[in-house]
């Protein structure tokens, strides 16, 4: 009578030990060949892959901020509704390029430039609800608040556009030409 504890002459402990030499022979070969999770450096960006993540990203939300702003905004809703798109599209972008795995050398860098990055999205952030509030208050028939908000909202995307030197340097300091490029008609893109 066969032993309950073999299968085909061979004992489950040598059969789990078989399927385990196996899968490690396996994951040595991925490893080795840089396959799977065992792809590229870790899956850290070399500053070659990260320009080139980075400028498409960038390429494509200033895409979307000049369609966006090829024509102006002429009443307070109208100003809301853009500056809130704009502000979706800024957000978008700062969360995929933080998101980039890049090399330890190259983050402190990249983080200097988000923080840049996200000093100006709360500026754009503030432009929208100054807009927002224009928008409330003009409904409401209240000129002073309306003109308040509306003097809120100019003064915030100038702080944007003021702002953007700054951005611009820290972006090029990384090796990235699409990143806060100024756009031509309001120098707020980015």
């Amino acid at each position: 009578m066969a032993d309950p504890g073999r299968t085909g002459g061979r004992s489950p402990l040598m059969l789990a030990l078989a399927a385990l030499a196996a899968l490690a022979v396996l994951i040595a070969l991925a490893a080795l060949l840089d396959l799977g999770p065992f792809a590229g450096s870790g899956g850290q960006l070399s500053k070659e892959e990260f320009v080139a993540k980075a400028d498409s990203i960038c390429a494509d939300a200033h895409e979307q901020f000049a369609s966006l702003q090829s024509s102006q905004p002429t009443t307070p809703a109208e100003a809301a509704v853009l500056t809130g798109k704009l502000l979706s599209i800024s957000e978008d972008e700062f969360n995929a390029l933080d998101a980039l795995d890049v090399a330890p050398a190259i983050r402190p860098q990249l983080d200097r430039y988000l923080m840049a990055r996200k000093r100006g999205i709360e500026r754009i952030r503030d432009a929208y609800e100054a807009a927002k509030q224009a928008d409330a208050a003009q409904r409401a028939h209240r000129q002073p608040a309306y003109l308040r908000a509306t003097a809120r909202y100019v003064r915030d995307r100038a702080a944007v556009a003021r702002t953007q030197v700054q951005r611009l340097k820290l972006a090029r300091a990384l090796g990235l030409h699409e990143c806060s490029r100024p756009l031509p008609e309001l120098g707020a893109g980015g």
